[in-house]
């Protein structure tokens, strides 16, 4: 109960900011996933451990000891396997339909980002690298060595919408990426460039 209440909490206050963005839940997801989880658990648990039917317990008294005997009628039995029964099957059917999502949104949705990043450093990369040569003094250790050479790329697209950086290492190559700028100011006053 708390983990909700914290989880709801966190949202809530980052909806008070002006700059929302899809990370900023991040945090709190594996706390969802622990609510999830057990809410999962009660569905299957719960269902076959029910108490019995407290009108079916009949109590026994004899002069030396008091005993309780439960009994349980057919019905509920049977009520009993349905509800196991269905208990899993609902579990198979939420990993069986959630399924082709996840194979469509871990194999094709927004992989292009990614895509892009390499297909930049692999053009990079077919560059031929520039030799400093025309450095004045013989004795400088920059002589003979490769230039660093110097890229600038343009993303046009929605902000924190490619990795950057993260795949833009490439050795002796420095890379300036600019992106559209989506913060509160930017938004609030169009005529910002």
């Amino acid at each position: 109960r708390n983990i909700g209440w914290i989880c709801i909490l966190y949202v809530v206050t980052h909806s008070c900011s002006s700059h929302k963005e899809f990370r900023f839940i991040m945090p709190i997801l594996p706390l969802l996933c622990c609510l999830a989880g057990r809410s999962i658990m009660d569905i299957i648990v719960t269902t076959h451990d029910r108490p019995p039917n407290p009108s079916t317990t009949t109590t026994t008294t004899t002069t030396t000891a008091t005993s309780t005997v439960t009994t349980s009628p057919r019905w509920y039995d049977k009520k009993k396997n349905r509800s196991i029964h269905h208990g899993w099957g609902f579990l198979v059917v939420l990993l069986v339909g959630n399924y082709p999502q996840l194979l469509f949104l871990a194999r094709f949705h927004q992989r292009a980002p990614i895509a892009i990043n390499r297909h930049i450093v692999s053009l990079i990369l077919q560059q031929p690298q520039r030799i400093n040569d025309d450095t004045p003094e013989p004795s400088s250790s920059l002589q003979g060595q490769p230039q660093q050479d110097a890229y600038r790329i343009h993303y046009l697209m929605g902000c924190h919408s490619t990795p950057l950086y993260s795949h833009l290492h490439i050795p002796g190559v420095a890379v300036e990426a600019w992106t559209l700028d989506c913060s509160p100011k930017c938004r609030a006053d169009p005529t910002l460039q």
